[in-house]
């Protein structure tokens, strides 16, 4: 699907979990307009219920580092980040210039122009200051100075996060617990 780019600060998306599982790690497509290598923070937050923005909840985890070239990049989180269903929590990314580079970097969206792109209030956010965050539906009715709707082809940020079943987690200290009972006997079977 082809992609837009938008110079921003930082986007989010906001989920749903749908069944209890585990946040293993978050997909994003560096743009090719990014040249070089481009910082990023990605920030997973539990949301209140009444949350108005996708910070608006507790840090779950924060994962940072460089990246270079363009394309999806798979960046694994450090630690686990149960959700249960029906659980909202978000996906906030920040990318930023690399050393002396004077140009910011851009995020990308999903075009609006694919049909299967359902973009809809309160999933996808850009921040361009401090402390104000705009969702992506109400930008697409922002209009220029000559009355165009240049922003009416966005999407979803491309932001994605990757689950695996709640079942999967290894209970540390059950196995550290079994382990330290040491080898069982030749006829403890018997």
């Amino acid at each position: 699907m082809p992609n837009v780019g938008i110079s921003a600060e930082s986007g989010a998306n906001i989920f749903t979990a749908q069944e209890d599982g585990i946040l293993d790690a978050v997909i994003f497509p560096n743009s090719t307009i990014n040249s070089g290598k481009v910082k990023y923070r990605i920030s997973l937050y539990r949301l209140k219920s009444n949350a108005k923005s996708p910070t608006d909840g507790q840090v779950l985890e924060t994962v940072s580092g460089i990246t270079a070239y363009n394309g999806d990049k798979y960046i694994s989180l450090n630690n686990a980040v149960t959700v249960k269903a029906g659980e909202r929590f978000s996906v906030v990314l920040t990318l930023d210039s690399y050393r002396f580079s004077k140009q910011k970097p851009y995020l990308e969206l999903d075009s609006g122009l694919q049909t299967d792109c359902l973009l809809q209030e309160g999933q996808s956010f850009l921040k361009y200051d401090e402390d104000s965050w705009i969702d992506i539906v109400d930008l697409r009715q922002m209009t220029n100075s000559q009355g165009a709707y240049i922003y009416q082809d966005f999407g979803n940020l491309s932001l994605k996060v990757v689950t695996k079943p709640l079942a999967e987690e290894t209970n540390r200290t059950q196995l550290e617990q079994a382990l330290s009972y040491g080898a069982p006997k030749n006829n403890a079977n018997a």
